[in-house]
């Protein structure tokens, strides 16, 4: 452990039990230049948590606990048509006393909230991963 800082040492281990993606965006970004990815493809209903953290490493939707406290204190900046979908946050896992991992989650249920999904669970179709909007290229 010489030489090397306890937060690097946590973030490390994170990345290599696959808790956190190896690039962790910077934020807070404005709710306006987040997007919305679909976590399902094609026919699926649902997908597995580990399948729920590769999908959201491969579209670098690595958001930290930042930005979800960012997004809770704007929320009347979240587009109307977000409102049918869960914005997932896999990104932030915590560990409850028995070591199972959740991640938070914002719904709407006539107003927006908050709420900690377990990981290790099926996740619907209706579930988005918010990421950085994509800018086009010049």
């Amino acid at each position: 452990m010489s030489g090397v800082s306890g937060a690097s040492l946590f973030r490390n281990k994170l990345k290599e039990r696959g808790l956190l993606s190896a690039r962790v965006a910077t934020g807070p970004v404005p709710v306006s230049d987040l997007d919305l990815v679909p976590i399902c493809g094609g026919d699926e209903p649902w997908i597995s948590g580990e399948e729920l953290l590769m999908r959201a490493r491969e579209v670098r939707a690595d958001f930290g606990q930042e930005q979800v406290e960012y997004i809770l204190e704007r929320l009347s900046d979240i587009p109307e048509e977000w409102e049918m979908f869960f914005l997932l946050f896999p990104s932030v896992v915590r560990h409850d006393r028995s070591g199972d991992p959740y991640f938070p989650f914002i719904y709407w249920n006539g107003e927006w909230g908050l709420e900690f999904c377990l990981l290790d669970s099926r996740h619907s179709s209706s579930g988005r991963l918010v990421r950085r909007r994509r800018r086009p290229r010049k």
